[in-house]
């Protein structure tokens, strides 16, 4: 059920995610919200590097690379970067569900590397990125709690 535009709640809203979420409250301090901001913005940031690296890897065997490192790389891997990438985005408008998919994909695709006995599966990078992305699922959701409670304040006011 959408509110109608110049409905006072749906302004209330729109202003708290337009602002980030600027509301202090008693029960939600600033430190909360600035860490939740920065889980966030580097599991984006995350999200755009491996996309990044993904299809630089993509364009270097597609120009004649040699290296037997990408002998695996083939153009779905172009489905994979655009996936990446759309979550990655998706998490920078602070979406729980994109910071959930981001780490089940990322998991789930490690577990197929491995199985498949691919190489690097398991790599010091691989572990970087996953623990952002852990710690990415973590961010958005104080920020909705504290959005739904400014929300139940100014409807109760």
């Amino acid at each position: 059920m959408n509110a109608a535009p110049h409905d006072p709640a749906n302004a209330l809203a729109q202003r708290i995610h337009l602002e980030g979420v600027a509301t202090q409250t008693a029960d939600h301090p600033s430190i909360v919200r600035m860490a939740a901001l920065r889980q966030v913005r580097r599991a984006w940031i995350a999200a755009t590097v491996q996309g990044g690296l993904m299809l630089v890897a993509m364009l270097a065997v597609f120009a004649g690379a040699r290296d037997p490192r990408l002998a695996d790389v083939d153009a779905w891997l172009l489905v994979d970067v655009a996936l990446v990438l759309g979550l990655g985005f998706g998490v920078s408008r602070r979406s729980r569900a994109c910071a959930v998919a981001l780490l089940v994909y990322y998991v789930g695709s490690k577990i197929a590397a491995a199985v498949e006995g691919g190489a690097g599966a398991v790599g010091l990078l691989s572990l970087l990125f996953g623990y952002l992305y852990w710690r990415g699922v973590a961010g958005p959701f104080p920020l909705a709690r504290c959005v739904n409670r400014a929300l139940r304040r100014w409807e109760a006011s």
